[in-house]
């Protein structure tokens, strides 16, 4: 099972780089090809050429390694990004079926997989596009949803959701949208679904990554310090950290801090 995790993560990691590339409203084009595409229907390509990849070039990590980095057409270098998503992609499956004892049924299992799918794909998206589109909050809100009757812990992760919604709602009122997009309000309240009493790490630990990254780019030169920066991002890394170890998180807070 854990193998199958594994593929499956690898697969759908590979489907979330099309995804992302496909779905892109604000740019129809670039280099003369159509970038908003359906994400079911039409074969892949080069995203410089515009050639049809053939199956072998669609392989998950491995035709990455086979073409050395570059399109096998046009010899143009392919972004990293492509097989490092599907490795992050496999890599939380995998950990996830492993750590998470919401893995022993196959239902939560499911809804568990498909919650770290549509937070990797707004990482990602959020990160080049700076944008979070409304479906996939709802599709991952859906999830916690399911998780949240599974644990029977309506109450608490009610809560969660509601205050982390109306904290960000609060700062994008208050900066007029210059702090904060309303994306991130939408994307609190799935996240306070989703990580209930650890809400408050999952912010903790954005604030932290963002700081730490801003930071990093601002020494380097690479952004200003009024640049904007995906917040998104930064919480949708945090939230998967939180939501595979959740219950280890826990036990630690308990046993070893005593809270």
């Amino acid at each position: 099972m854990l193998l199958i995790s594994i593929i499956l993560g690898l697969s759908i990691g590979s489907f979330i780089n099309a995804a992302v590339y496909r779905i892109n409203p604000a740019l129809p084009k670039e280099s003369g090809v159509v970038r908003s595409r359906s994400i079911l229907v039409g074969r892949s390509l080069c995203p410089r050429c515009g050639h049809h990849l053939a199956w072998w070039q669609l392989v998950p990590v491995l035709s990455y390694l086979v073409l050395r980095g570059r399109c096998h057409y046009c010899r143009q270098s392919i972004s990293p990004v492509y097989p490092l998503i599907e490795i992050i992609t496999a890599i939380s499956f995998a950990f996830f079926y492993a750590d998470n004892p919401l893995a022993h049924k196959l239902g939560s299992l499911a809804a568990g997989w498909l919650i770290l799918a549509v937070l990797i794909f707004i990482i990602l998206y959020d990160f080049q596009r700076y944008l979070i589109l409304d479906w996939a909050v709802v599709l991952g809100l859906a999830a916690a949803l399911f998780l949240t009757a599974q644990a029977s812990s309506y109450v608490v992760d009610l809560i969660a959701a509601l205050a982390l919604g109306l904290f960000f709602g609060g700062i994008y009122l208050l900066s007029r949208g210059k702090w904060i997009g309303f994306g991130d309000v939408k994307l609190g309240l799935f996240l306070g679904m989703l990580g209930g009493s650890l809400t408050w790490l999952t912010l903790f630990l954005a604030s932290w990554l963002g700081a730490l990254l801003g930071l990093f780019l601002v020494l380097f030169k690479k952004k200003s310090l009024k640049s904007e920066l995906p917040f998104g991002t930064f919480l949708g890394i945090a939230a998967i950290i939180v939501f595979i170890w959740e219950t280890q998180i826990l036990n630690f807070f308990q046993n070893v801090l005593g809270f």
